[in-house]
């Protein structure tokens, strides 16, 4: 039986949802000097880091249950260009010899999605700016989790680029932690945001 299409992107809205109200809490710890600035960077950061692993779990859930023919996409055509019977096997397939299947840079799984689906429906219906953002999301990851020059000033040329910040805005954190359009809208939240309404558009 079909599974329901709408529970992968709920199920990352949920976890968006906890790290959220994470969030929140250590914006108030610091609001009330009870954290410093350097420990609500690195809370920053690793909520950033969740937000982006959660999402790749999202494509890669996704991905699986489209080429095993486990949802149902009433509205556009999406199909698998294999028949596999088995989850494990067709893991093995697409997994081949490497360590791990990696889903970002997103071309990764718009390339993988191309070779099993049949015109890498949905996984290439994203529109240019969708595209773009999760790209923003890749260099901003890398350059927390890497911390090399190379992925700093890829961050710092496109993503900073010629935005006005503030100098203490100018790193990943500080960058996650502005707010573009005023209180209540930090960076941080504009795209977990942008990135959940990218898995409602997959699934819809």
């Amino acid at each position: 039986m079909p599974r329901a299409r709408r529970d992968l992107p709920r199920e990352f809205l949920k976890r968006m949802a906890r790290l959220e109200r994470t969030r929140v809490r250590v914006e108030d710890l610091h609001a009330k000097s009870l954290l410093n600035s350097r420990d609500l960077d690195v809370v920053y950061e690793g909520l950033f880091l969740e937000c982006v692993t959660a999402f790749e779990t999202f494509l890669e859930t996704l991905f699986f249950a489209t080429v095993m023919g486990q949802l149902d996409f009433p509205v556009r055509r999406v199909k698998s260009r294999i028949e596999v019977r088995s989850s494990q096997v067709l893991r093995v397939i697409v997994k081949g010899d490497r360590q791990f299947v990696d889903w970002l840079p997103y071309e990764h799984t718009e390339r993988r999605a191309k070779m099993y689906l049949r015109q890498g429906r949905p996984f290439s219906d994203l529109t240019d700016a969708q595209t773009s953002l999760i790209q923003r999301v890749v260099w901003t990851r890398n350059a927390i989790a890497h911390q090399s020059r190379e992925a700093r000033q890829k961050f710092d040329r496109n993503v900073l680029g010629s935005t006005p910040l503030l100098p203490r805005e100018r790193s990943p954190a500080g960058f996650l932690r502005s707010q573009p359009r005023g209180p209540g809208s930090t960076q941080f939240q504009l795209m977990t945001n942008e990135l959940i309404r990218i898995c409602w558009d997959l699934t819809n």
